[in-house]
């Protein structure tokens, strides 16, 4: 279906798991590789924030497993019930 658009097309909606989607084909490239002198800082960037991420839920797991974390469901509630006040507030 995707691959018989031409530049300025739009789909019929596709369903997936998340909803509906409408898609248009702004533009048509052929594939290329980037140089990786051009993209090394990012590749660093994101290599170190999924270790980060990684190490952050190891040791949460480890916080769980060890039975040392509670969680007060009435706090988090708040917690939430506040940044959706927050979030509702500022202007769009």
């Amino acid at each position: 279906m995707i691959e018989q658009l031409k530049a300025g097309e739009v789909a019929a909606p596709v369903q997936s798991a998340a909803g509906f989607h409408i898609l248009k084909l702004v533009d048509l490239r052929a594939a290329s590789v980037a140089p990786y002198e051009q993209v090394k800082d990012e590749l660093r960037a994101a290599l170190r924030t999924q270790r980060q991420e990684l190490a952050a839920r190891a040791y949460l797991e480890g916080l769980l497993n060890a039975g040392t974390v509670s969680i007060d469901g009435a706090a988090l509630n708040a917690a939430f019930d506040q940044t959706a006040a927050a979030t509702a507030a500022q202007p769009a």
